[in-house]
């Protein structure tokens, strides 16, 4: 059991606040944007570049204010700093494709909070992204019922389609075997709709019914920013178990959404040993309250 529900933790990196890393992460989009689809042989990947900085907390408690303020009570479970491949050639990640590191990063003077070389792994259109592999039953990465996790990150995306779902970072639904189909335990996405960007969190409950599509469990902000306008924070925390729960930030500002396809769910989510992609599916910066 982890504690309650988090009203937008913020995480430090570097002793100072949003001196995070960044990394890029190429988009996948479902069933042509128009819903969740049951299976990895339906999705399909669209040109695209993405560049962000984020971090993945488990429950500690904060008010959503400037994202310049340091939360002390966020402890940090593992950290990605990007700053080159070698921190990903270690037992338990791995580099999967083309990842090139050394590009810049959200800085002063627009992004105060960061280092003036702070820099981002860039994902291309191609499938490249970086695995990082669960430690095994009940790890810090694994959520369920009761458990609280606030996603967020820093986004610049260069341009989107209206429709693409981009996966920012996520757990599951790698398609790797020896794991069930479609078991997303959590994922942080951004959603493109009306020409902006907007905060997405998606989820299967713990059903994951072969071929049944509503066992997915999405939420959209109604609100976002436009592509190619540089850089971004968005943030989401939920609390498994508790729909009403959900909230959205997008630069420190909160924003309502809607749970738009399989609706809102007391259900837990479907947890297992699958991976953390970086990239492709999943990214992050990841904190323990």
């Amino acid at each position: 059991m982890r504690g309650g529900c988090a009203d937008y933790p913020r995480v430090s990196t570097r002793g100072s606040m949003w001196h995070a890393p960044a990394l890029s992460v190429t988009p996948i989009a479902l069933d042509g944007g128009r819903g969740e689809t049951s299976g990895m042989q339906r999705l399909r990947f669209l040109p695209f570049a993405l560049a962000l900085a984020l971090a993945l907390a488990n429950a500690a408690s904060a008010s959503p204010a400037d994202p310049a303020s340091p939360i002390a009570s966020v402890t940090p479970v593992a950290r990605f700093a990007f700053e080159s491949a070698a921190e990903f050639e270690v037992d338990g990640r791995k580099i999967d494709g083309k990842v090139a590191f050394g590009t810049a990063g959200p800085r002063p003077p627009r992004e105060r909070g960061f280092a003036a070389d702070n820099r981002a792994a860039m994902f291309g259109t191609g499938r490249g992204f970086i695995r990082v592999a669960d430690p095994g039953g009940d790890s810090p990465f694994d959520f369920t019922a009761g458990d609280s996790i606030t996603l967020e990150a820093w986004v610049n995306p260069f341009e989107l389609q209206d429709g693409q779902q981009v996966y920012v970072v996520g757990k599951g639904r790698t398609g790797n075997p020896g794991v069930a189909a479609d078991n997303q335990n959590w994922s942080l996405r951004i959603s493109a709709a009306g020409g902006l960007a907007r905060p997405s969190f998606l989820f299967r409950n713990a059903d994951n019914r072969t071929g049944r599509s509503e066992d997915f469990h999405r939420w959209v902000g109604d609100a976002g920013f436009e592509p190619g306008s540089g850089w971004h924070h968005v943030a989401i925390s939920y609390t498994f178990g508790e729909p009403d729960s959900i909230r959205g930030y997008v630069d420190g500002k909160p924003v309502g959404g809607t749970w738009d396809f399989g609706g809102a769910t007391a259900k837990p989510p479907v947890v297992d040993d699958d991976e953390i992609w970086i990239g492709s599916q999943a990214g992050l910066f990841v904190a323990r309250g």
